[in-house]
């Protein structure tokens, strides 16, 4: 079995030195003597702390996968920081729906110079996942994302519904149902969780492109109580995407911190706005029926990584 391993850097390619830790050539890839069986292929288009990362470095990555011929190889892990992992893995959830193998991201929660460290559990995962699809175990192609809470077992998430993980370092899929498990070195389906997810802010296939270019000219909100619109600069931006509350509401009072405002000005502006996340449900608080959907446009069933990122394509520019 034939695996390519993406090095990117983040806290399973750190090390720890005087206090400070901080990408590691040479860290991550202990990894690899887990499996003297496996043939592993490795590089490392670059070498980051994900907090770090930039559209500058995502759009870096999305082109070095696209110049990656999938055919040689029975799965791909791309190792990576767990600050910004959901917003990569949306990334590659979009730009590689159509690959036949499994593409597994993963990260980890301390270096791994450390017993706690979650890393070693968290490949052994991808490897898994792989080696049973390559034996005929699952049929499973695409984008996932793997990932150990504390105190559970392995979980697969589908790329396109990773969310950012929370401060006890916890990730979950959104909607909360992940895509299975991982237990014993085999993959368990959760029955809950559909065999695909789909980003429908951006249906265009890219199959058989050769680069692209991500848009820099979208800007992400997240509503708040007392939120500035009137300061909100959107001269030269093409979209807005904007995070209602829980309930899929956004504030639709006061002067300045009226939402309906705000999407007028975006409209005068030549600016889209998008809202998300929405839920279709049978009755509709009277605040957003004050918004002016001709204007704004409805994010469905959407985390907000996927939704942001898919904004990043859908503005940006392809070449063939």
């Amino acid at each position: 079995m034939k695996i390519l391993v993406v090095f990117t850097g983040g806290t399973i390619g750190s090390s720890i030195e005087n206090g400070m830790a901080d990408v590691d050539q040479n860290s991550a890839k202990i990894l690899l003597d887990i499996y003297p069986d496996i043939d592993f292929e490795c590089c490392e288009p670059f070498a980051i702390l994900s907090e770090n990362s930039t559209v500058d470095t995502l759009e870096m990555l999305c082109n070095f996968m696209l110049s990656i011929d999938y055919e040689n190889y029975d799965g791909v892990i791309v190792t990576h920081g767990s600050d910004t992992l959901g917003y990569t893995a949306a990334a590659l959830g979009i730009l590689l729906s159509w690959v036949k193998i499994p593409v597994m991201l993963t990260a980890a929660d301390y270096v791994l110079s450390m017993e706690k460290s979650n890393g070693r559990a968290n490949f052994c995962g991808c490897v898994d996942f792989i080696r049973e699809f390559s034996d005929g175990g699952h049929k499973f192609a695409g984008v996932y994302a793997v990932w150990k809470n504390s105190g559970e077992c392995v979980s697969v998430h589908h790329a396109l519904s990773l969310e950012q993980a929370d401060y006890n370092d916890k990730f979950s899929s959104f909607g909360r149902e992940c895509f299975g498990t991982v237990r014993d070195g085999r993959f368990v389906k959760n029955c809950k969780a559909p065999d695909r997810v789909v980003c429908s802010l951006f249906a265009e296939s890219l199959k058989g492109k050769t680069a692209i270019r991500l848009s820099r000219s979208v800007l992400k909100l997240q509503s708040y109580v007392g939120e500035d619109f009137e300061s909100v600069m959107i001269s030269g931006k093409d979209a807005v995407l904007v995070e209602t509350y829980h309930s899929g509401t956004l504030c639709t009072a006061g002067q300045n911190t009226s939402f309906t405002e705000f999407a007028k000005r975006c409209a005068e502006n030549g600016t889209d706005v998008y809202v998300f996340p929405l839920k279709k449900r049978d009755y509709m608080y009277k605040s957003t029926q004050q918004i002016s959907w001709d204007i704004v446009k409805p994010v469905f069933d959407m985390g907000a990584c996927a939704a942001f990122v898919g904004l990043l394509f859908r503005y940006g520019d392809y070449c063939v």
